[in-house]
């Protein structure tokens, strides 16, 4: 009440009418009244986080997809990859001979023990991408006949969160693995029992 008086007696010094006083109290008692002179700070403040976010994601290795998104979206491409019905470029089942023959790889394919060489059996590679990163998409026949794929990227930080991942999609399992400086990405059609 004594902010009242004081708003009223310093108002009335100035000669304004008693109504545009009434005015006044009622605004500055309002809850929008005292956030009025707020506004501009908030804009500022909102503007600059905003600055800050794009700036740290602009400027750093950050992965800009969280790890189950990233994992996935690895996965769905591996599963197009595929299915996709582009020719191998390599017919070889020397996986040595990958590195002169697809010379553009950052890395050297490399046999994976998580691919055992008495169950699978390599018959040619190509190139592929995998999140933007030059990739060898290799195919490979299984021990019963069923075609496999295993793709390999070079390592890179992001692919901390994907390791160990196991996904399944569109009738597919695909599993995620660092191995030798690369990531390994194993494609398989789920088998259906009877």
């Amino acid at each position: 009440m004594k902010l009242d008086s004081e708003i009223r007696r310093h108002y009335s010094r100035k000669r304004l009418a008693s109504t545009d006083v009434a005015e006044l109290v009622r605004m500055a008692r309002s809850p929008m009244g005292r956030l009025r002179h707020l506004a501009p700070r908030m804009a500022a403040a909102a503007l600059m986080l905003f600055v800050s976010v794009f700036l740290i994601n602009r400027f750093t290795d950050a992965p800009v997809v969280a790890a189950p998104e990233l994992a996935t979206s690895i996965a769905k491409h591996v599963v197009f990859q595929h299915e996709e019905s582009v020719p191998l470029t390599v017919r070889t089942e020397n996986i040595q001979e990958l590195t002169m023959e697809l010379p553009r790889l950052n890395f050297t394919p490399a046999a994976s023990m998580g691919v055992s060489a008495e169950r699978y059996r390599l018959y040619g590679a190509r190139y592929c991408h995998i999140e933007g990163k030059i990739a060898v998409h290799m195919r490979l026949m299984r021990e019963d006949g069923q075609s496999v794929t295993l793709y390999q990227v070079a390592d890179q930080p992001e692919f901390d969160a994907v390791d160990g991942t196991e996904i399944e999609w569109k009738g597919y399992r695909v599993r995620m693995w660092r191995e030798n400086g690369v990531l390994m990405c194993l494609a398989e059609r789920i088998s259906v029992s009877a």
